[in-house]
């Protein structure tokens, strides 16, 4: 930070700083399922997996994970925290329907 204390700006909010990135959560979950039925219009439950696996990759890699790492907390838990137990809980359940669906 030029000229001043990095310490003295504020970290700003993880939905600032996902709305100057260009990403809401409603478009990731939206694209969560957009990946789902594309991925069943081609068939078989492997390729829906595979889709959930590369999901998981993007909300598990650094540009995502950093929105995420800011100093707040959310219920008392740190912000970081949450976001990773969520995604981790959302792509479970992306999961769950992937395979149960078939059967």
């Amino acid at each position: 930070c030029p000229g001043s204390s990095c310490a003295a700006q504020p970290a700003g909010n993880v939905v600032d700083k996902l709305v100057v990135a260009g990403i809401n959560s409603e478009y990731i979950f939206a694209l969560g399922v957009n990946v789902l039925k594309s991925a069943s219009k081609r068939g078989s439950r492997g390729q829906r997996l595979i889709c959930i696996f590369l999901l998981g990759i993007v909300l598990f890699n650094f540009p995502i994970l950093a929105l995420f790492n800011v100093g707040a907390t959310l219920l008392g838990i740190p912000v970081l925290f949450a976001y990773l137990f969520l995604a981790w809980a959302v792509l479970i359940l992306l999961m769950f329907i992937a395979i149960e669906r078939l059967q």
